[in-house]
């Protein structure tokens, strides 16, 4: 985008808006806080109010563009003043406002590789079962009335590897912080500071799904309610089968996890430890799954 427009200003809120999204700030509240101006200052921009210089110092810095160029393209100066260099910049491929979030944290660069690779692999799981479920979606409405949806088939598309992703971003973490202090590394493992746990967490769901009841509504609908009165599935079946299906199906699922979770830990460490009360409660849940 050239700068030779003498007034600039006409094409400044188009060029904001699309700058401001590609860097990952998708809303002007976003893009008001990394300035630290008000979003009432930047309404009055893209309704035609020229930024003043400080403004646009701020905005080069935030966005990543020269200083000269913003001066030209909202008018302050013409771009014979500078010479070269006063091309606005197009905006880059689209930054995500949580991949933005990860490079502007104020870590060291392996954390942030860390936490991008993790990001990633979460967001490709979570794609491919959106494409799955769109595709199952898709095929189920081509039945027209005669169709039945699957419930206990789309359940299968819970499995998860989220307890793997999550611990391996954990151990990199660790091994990260003792490196950086090899002090506090060792303070860490004296006091085994505990951390999330999702293994913890795991064995709540479990629990919570073991407790759970069968009933049957008015409308002749079957559904599993907890002894707290919450639901346990957000979904009701047509048939006391899929019912019983889903949940045995979902509970396995849970109890896979958690396994897989317990054996991951104990492999490659975590940032809790793992105890003999890990063990034991993993031989428990083994137990219970017999």
């Amino acid at each position: 985008m050239s700068g030779d427009n003498p007034s600039g200003r006409g094409n400044f809120s188009e060029w904001l808006t699309a700058m401001a999204k590609a860097m990952g700030y998708g809303t002007d509240a976003a893009l008001s806080d990394a300035l630290g101006i008000s979003q009432s200052t930047i309404l009055r921009w893209r309704q035609g109010s020229k930024p003043s210089i400080r403004h646009l110092a701020s905005l080069s810095r935030v966005l990543g563009t020269r200083l000269e160029a913003l001066l030209v393209l909202t008018g302050h100066v013409s771009a014979d003043a500078f010479g070269a260099n006063t091309d606005t910049p197009e905006p880059p491929s689209a930054t995500t406002e949580a991949v933005r979030k990860i490079k502007d944290a104020t870590l060291g660069e392996p954390l942030k590789e860390r936490l991008l690779k993790y990001w990633e692999l979460r967001l490709g799981e979570e794609r491919g079962r959106l494409y799955a479920l769109i595709k199952a979606l898709e095929e189920e409405e081509l039945k027209g009335p005669e169709g039945s949806l699957d419930v206990a088939e789309a359940y299968r598309l819970m499995k998860s590897d989220l307890p793997k992703h999550f611990a391996d971003l954990m151990t990199a973490a660790r091994r990260y912080f003792d490196l950086a202090s090899p002090r506090r590394g060792v303070r860490r493992r004296a006091r085994r500071q505990p951390s999330v746990d999702f293994i913890a967490v795991q064995r709540q769901m479990i629990d919570g799904i073991e407790v759970s009841e069968l009933r049957k509504s008015p409308e002749g609908r079957w559904y599993w309610r907890r002894p707290n009165g919450e639901p346990t599935f957000e979904v009701t079946f047509t048939t006391e089968e899929a019912a019983i299906e889903t949940h045995q199906m979902t509970l396995n699922l849970a109890r896979d996890l958690l396994e897989k979770a317990v054996d991951h830990r104990n492999r490659q460490g975590s940032p809790q430890g793992v105890g003999e009360s890990d063990s034991s409660r993993r031989a428990d849940d083994v137990d219970r799954r017999g």
